[in-house]
């Protein structure tokens, strides 16, 4: 097949490609916001870096991450939780042992989980294992490239409650809002089992954030940034 044929197949007419027409793509035009009033219990949030030694030992395939990403969700949902921690186990070298001490002593409500590529993607089990062993009450909530590339595959983990779609600084806000009394879950940007069955629920994809300026500065006080 030449590269003509291929442009074909991925781009319309006007230079668009067409896979952007399949996520039925609509921009969040202002903030999601949720009145201190309505919260009936505050959540306890965790983010996790996890350990991607746990799944690859080449050094050629492991590069320094700065999780920004996590730093500027964790800045959305400040003023509506009682405590946010970020724990990099990639960056600390945690072993599975270590990295369950951490949760325990902080006794999370929801742990957030990030993975960047399918490439890592086997780590995911290996964390929420980890984290429903503590407490199966505990949410798991998956964001990142993997997960918004591949949520049924990832939803495959039954440990795992949430997948997030997307960009998910107002989709994760409405989501800790939901367990915090507040609100309704989510219309778009999550996946998970309806009714704790088998059954996925796909939501699509999260709304494109149309005033970027709009999102508060990211909490790198949650991170040892320097080093």
């Amino acid at each position: 097949m030449g590269l003509k044929e291929i442009h074909k197949d991925l781009i319309d007419k006007q230079g668009r490609r067409k896979y952007f027409r399949m996520l039925n793509p609509e921009l969040e035009n202002k903030p999601f916001t949720i009145k201190p009033n309505s919260i009936k219990k505050k959540q306890r949030i965790v983010f996790i870096v996890p350990n991607f030694h746990w799944i690859d030992e080449d050094v050629n395939a492991l590069w320094d991450l700065v999780p920004w990403n996590l730093c500027q969700i964790a800045s959305v949902i400040e003023d509506i939780c009682d405590e946010i921690i970020i724990i990099d186990a990639y960056k600390e070298n945690l072993s599975e042992k270590e990295l369950t001490e951490k949760i325990v002593k902080f006794k999370p409500d929801i742990v957030g989980l990030t993975v960047l590529m399918d490439q890592y993607a086997e780590v995911t089990p290996i964390t929420t294992r980890i984290i429903k062993k503590i407490s199966k009450d505990i949410i798991t909530v998956l964001g990142g490239v993997y997960a918004m590339a591949n949520p049924e595959r990832a939803m495959k983990d039954k440990n795992l409650d949430y997948v997030i779609i997307g960009e998910g600084e107002y989709v994760f806000k409405q989501l800790v809002g939901f367990y915090s009394g507040a609100c309704d879950l989510p219309s778009r940007g999550i996946c998970f089992r309806k009714n704790n069955s088998f059954e996925l629920e796909n939501r699509g994809h999260a709304k494109f954030i149309k005033d970027l300026d709009q999102l508060p500065k990211p909490s790198y006080h949650l991170i040892d940034f320097l080093s």
